[in-house]
């Protein structure tokens, strides 16, 4: 869908809100009701696993996100996962997943899919009663851009993960677009990639309609959201390559990608 389609993608009827939106929300805020519910037991549990860095419970956490937005989600119509890694493109071990951002579902498709990895996220969500928690013990690290001493410790620890083999899961544009065109992506994570001589593979993501973006109209569409998320090659690596000119390529080929799914 070209961008002056997805300014002109119908809205929701009353009817969809009615049923679609009123069984997507209620169902949302009940796990979030259980989740506090079981806030003694799973903080228990958050105890015995530090060390392990939450390990069972990111694993638990992604067990939910799959069920809920291939299962639940899927059936009552809200949208649709046409096309997702399989376990071999989704963990092909040390490297730096970059992907574009243009919902607000990105991050919680990639915790659910790309088993291990680690997020950086912006630390005002770390802040949100109860979604600070949950940022928390899905092993995301949290990225302060107000202040320079907790960004370069955030920063940090995005490379100490790289160093002790743990996959990162990125967005370089930093935050989401609109109307599907993709923001100027930053060299930072191009960088570590390069310091750790780890691969860096571009991720697309996609949906024909636009679902929990900076669109209007967009927190519940017309129609069910087919989403693809696909994982392509590594890119291609030189000793010579520098952060700028690998960034260059992995926005060419994510565009190039959209490009051919909005066709």
């Amino acid at each position: 869908m070209s961008r002056r389609e997805r300014a002109a993608a119908p809205t929701a009827s009353l009817f969809r809100w009615c049923t679609v939106g009123l069984a997507g929300y209620t169902a949302w805020l009940v796990a979030n009701l259980l989740f506090v519910a079981a806030l003694p037991v799973i903080g228990v549990l958050a105890l015995a696993d530090r060390r392990r860095e939450y390990a069972s419970l990111r694993r638990a956490g992604a067990a939910f996100l799959r069920f809920f937005f291939g299962g639940y989600a899927t059936a009552i119509g809200v949208l649709r996962l046409a096309e997702t890694p399989g376990a071999d493109a989704a963990a092909p071990g040390r490297c730096v997943f970059v992907a574009n951002h243009t919902s607000w579902l990105d991050a919680l498709f990639a915790l659910a899919l790309f088993p291990r990895v680690r997020l950086p996220v912006s630390a005002a969500y770390a802040e949100l009663p109860l979604l600070g928690l949950i940022i928390r013990w899905m092993g995301c690290i949290t990225l302060d851009r107000g202040s320079p001493e907790a960004l370069a410790d955030g920063l940090a620890r995005c490379r100490r993960a790289l160093a002790a083999g743990e996959p990162l899961f990125v967005f370089p544009e930093g935050r989401r677009g609109s109307g599907g065109a993709m923001l100027q992506f930053s060299d930072v994570f191009f960088r570590f990639a390069i310091e750790e001589d780890v691969p860096i593979v571009p991720v697309v993501m996609h949906s024909d309609v636009p679902l929990f973006t900076r669109d209007r109209g967009s927190l519940l569409t017309a129609r069910r959201a087919v989403w693809t998320i696909r994982v392509l090659g590594a890119l291609p690596r030189d000793r010579r390559d520098r952060a700028s000119d690998l960034r260059v390529l992995a926005q060419r080929a994510i565009a190039r990608e959209l490009r051919g799914l909005d066709g």
